[in-house]
């Protein structure tokens, strides 16, 4: 089969239906994945009568001015250069086009006596035309489609399709194309109640299966800390204390937990964020606490964060400890040491804490919203455009989300991914009963047609 080509914008133009417009000398150019665009050119042959020449010259001109007003408004529709060499129509943003003639460039079109040169620049890749359903999976369902829950807690308390786990699985094989493609979510609120106002997503492309990313604080081994039962806490109870003032910024042990030479190992070295979350209504963050991350292999430090004081987006209930490296050195290289990681605190005023998970939340991937959801609308991640909103049920009223943090996910063609999800509900709430209901989607991307 032949290649196909045409161009894509507010209107459709072929470059390839034989008898009304001919191409020679195709060249769609390539470069080196890392770099950004390619340049490349067709030869045109326009046929016809002179009004159906004229009709196609202006289609054309005007795709190319619809390229030209995109570079510099975004509300003017992306133009794309789509090509299908037996495999289906594929689209390679444009980024530049125009005609390489000489003086006698209209007549040359209008007698149809010889080709002219169309140049353009486009997005090194192409990615199908055609935005494709990925199936997804937790306890909750088996390569769903229309709708899969998860929850903003991962005790695992409950059965199918309301078991209470935080992440959803895509396996190997899934996706598709030779080159990493953005990842598509429809992230809708299900609670009965409770606005969704924060997401946090964590994508685990490393080890998705093994890697143990979620302790339940209360059964760890803890330094001076009690075990608090609490139906409205994770696994029914939480690890909480008081904090005291030390009086000049001293190292008191409030947490502290040993990471197996398996645990380390699935790892891998890949970045994490080490997350805490508060038992509900049990404030971790105030302006008079401060807390601080050590870890140590075989008893020597070899990393400390700074003393850190803030939460995640104004969130009492998630605070965020900082990223690094697990662990912090020989990264990818089997049977590492265990690790131990000291949680630190200190504070001006005495005051109580309680916390109920502590997560180390792969980021290979990683976004952060800061929105406002009600039930029944939902938090959309268009990762291909780089929009990000909400939705009502009837996809009218869209709202942009207040802040956001992260660049687009990537998956990995071939390679199963985790991805797991940290919410808020409420104003400070990290409620574990809150649910979403997510439905993903990608479009395959490839280096050449």
């Amino acid at each position: 089969m032949a290649i196909q080509l045409r161009i894509k914008g507010t209107s459709t133009l072929s470059l390839t239906d034989i008898t009304n417009i001919a191409s020679m000398n195709i060249m769609l150019g390539g470069a080196a994945i890392n770099v950004p665009v390619v340049d490349g050119s067709v030869e045109l042959t326009f046929r016809g009568s002179v009004s159906t020449i004229r009709n196609n010259v202006t289609a054309l001109n005007r795709l190319i001015t619809e390229v030209k007003q995109r570079q510099i408004d975004p509300s003017v529709q992306k133009v794309y250069l789509e090509g299908d060499n037996g495999g289906g129509w594929y689209r390679s943003e444009l980024k530049d086009i125009y005609i390489d003639a000489g003086s006698n460039y209209f007549d040359q079109i209008e007698r149809g006596a010889s080709p002219v040169t169309l140049r353009f620049t486009r997005v090194n890749y192409w990615e199908n035309a055609i935005e494709t359903a990925i199936p997804i999976s937790n306890l909750n369902g088996t390569n769903l489609t229309s709708g899969l829950n998860v929850y903003n807690a991962n005790d695992l308390v409950g059965t199918s399709p309301n078991r209470r786990c935080n992440y959803f699985d895509i396996a190997a094989g899934v996706i598709g194309g030779d080159l990493p493609a953005p990842l598509n979510l429809s992230i809708t609120n299900v609670h009965a109640s409770l606005n969704l106002y924060r997401t946090l997503i964590g994508l685990n492309s490393t080890n998705p299966t093994t890697a143990t990313w979620k302790w339940e604080a209360e059964a760890i081994r803890t330094v001076a800390a009690s075990t608090i039962s609490n139906a409205a806490a994770s696994a029914g109870a939480y690890a909480g204390g008081t904090m005291s003032p030390t009086g000049g910024g001293y190292k008191v042990p409030i947490m502290e937990f040993t990471l197996t030479s398996a645990q380390v190992t699935a790892f891998s070295g890949q970045f994490v964020r080490l997350m805490a979350r508060a038992f509900n209504g049990v404030n971790l963050y105030t302006v008079t606490h401060k807390y601080q991350v050590e870890i140590k292999i075989s008893d020597y430090p070899v990393w400390q964060s700074e003393w850190w004081t803030r939460p995640v987006g104004g969130s009492y209930s998630w605070l965020d400890f900082g990223v690094v490296r697990m662990p912090p050195s020989l990264a990818g290289l089997p049977s590492l040491g265990e690790v131990k990681i000291t949680i630190y605190g200190d504070t001006l005023v005495a005051a109580s804490w309680g916390i109920d998970d502590l997560i180390l939340l792969p980021i290979d991937g990683y976004q952060y919203f800061n929105h406002a959801t009600p039930a029944g609308y939902s938090l959309v991640v268009d990762n291909v455009d780089e929009n990000y909103y909400v939705s009502g049920a009837s996809a009218t009223n869209l709202k942009p989300v207040f802040s956001w943090i992260g660049k687009p996910l990537l998956l990995t063609p071939a390679k199963a991914t985790r991805l797991y999800l940290l919410t808020q509900w409420g104003i400070t709430g990290a409620d574990i009963t809150g649910v979403v209901s997510v439905e993903a989607t990608y479009r395959e991307r490839k280096a050449t047609l």
